[in-house]
């Protein structure tokens, strides 16, 4: 038996299985951008909507290699940025958030029907034209239960 699995390299059109899940980069004062600028820091705002209870849930934003994403929490961080993100994610159902290299998880227990935001802060690190894949949400436990954001490409000057 034989059996291949692959992801397509890109994604082109967004998915509402349950959830609906939308991307948003803005500059820090909530300007949207086209093009970034290395060095420059910037907001990425996540948008997630769901017409049915859920449980379990986690929100995957996979990032382009050109961006980094800011852990606001460490000491050396901008204290006003991370209190601005505190406030903006207190109380929007998500409780626990997983920074790695190629993606930021969020995870929430349960949501109710409604929408939802979480945002958080990349630097633009390195210069050029980068895919910027897919973000994700989905239950944990039943993964046919999902939303996909189409996968657009980036460029950082």
């Amino acid at each position: 038996t034989l059996a291949q699995t692959y992801v397509p390299k890109m994604f082109n059109t967004p998915v509402d299985s349950g959830f609906s899940i939308t991307r948003e980069l803005t500059t820090l004062d909530g300007q949207p951008v086209k093009d970034l600028q290395a060095g420059d820091r910037y907001k990425v705002k996540l948008k997630v909507k769901t017409t049915a209870a859920r449980h379990f849930v986690v929100l995957e934003d996979f990032i382009a290699a050109g961006l980094e994403i800011a852990n606001t929490s460490l000491a050396t961080e901008s204290q006003e940025q991370a209190a601005d993100l505190n406030a903006s994610n207190a109380g929007n159902g998500f409780f626990r958030a997983e920074r790695y290299d190629d993606r930021l998880a969020v995870f929430a227990d349960y949501l109710p029907a409604g929408e939802y935001e979480y945002t958080y802060i990349v630097s633009a690190v390195a210069q050029g034209k980068y895919g910027y894949p897919a973000a994700w949400v989905s239950q944990m436990y039943e993964p046919s239960v999902f939303g996909r954001t189409n996968s657009t490409k980036l460029v950082i000057k």
